[in-house]
């Protein structure tokens, strides 16, 4: 049902019919980080919704989903989108793995390919373009800080 390499054939018009070759590298790369997320998401909503705050939106007769989504959900996803930033790196790394194991075409052959060719600068360029990701995924997570938190300033 699903293929277990390879990414597309020539046949393919339509962008529904690659939807099959992407499942699995998905489930792979996704997996992986989804129970510890799941997990320390809740304890931070769990958290988040005994604070005083949330008592005195309660008790000012504030609808429950409004509560919920604006003064638990919103504060409690500040560490959870924090936490996400900071595994980037790993979800970068793990998919030049996933794309060699799954034959897809990217940058994960070309990298392991200049690795056993000892071509260095290809290496060092493909090194300098995870960085450049990474930073890039830092600057983001710095201004989701800010937008979910009023409270950080940037200086």
């Amino acid at each position: 049902m699903l293929p277990a390499g390879g990414r597309t054939t020539p046949d393919m018009v339509h962008w529904y019919e690659h939807l099959k070759y992407l499942i699995l590298p998905a489930a792979v790369l996704g997996i992986t980080q989804t129970a510890s997320v799941m997990r320390y998401a809740r304890s931070s909503m769990l958290e988040s919704m005994n604070k005083d705050y949330v008592k005195t939106a309660r008790s000012k007769g504030l609808p429950e989903w409004k509560v919920n989504l604006v003064h638990g959900f919103r504060v409690s996803m500040m560490p959870v989108v924090v936490l996400l930033g900071l595994r980037v790196p790993f979800l970068i790394s793990s998919a030049v793995v996933i794309e060699n194991v799954f034959q897809w075409p990217g940058i994960g052959p070309v990298f392991k390919e200049a690795v056993a060719g000892s071509n260095y600068p290809l290496v060092m360029m493909i090194a300098l373009i995870m960085v450049i990701m990474v930073l890039v995924m830092s600057l983001v997570l710095d201004i989701l800080t800010r937008v979910l938190d009023p409270r950080v300033k940037f200086n």
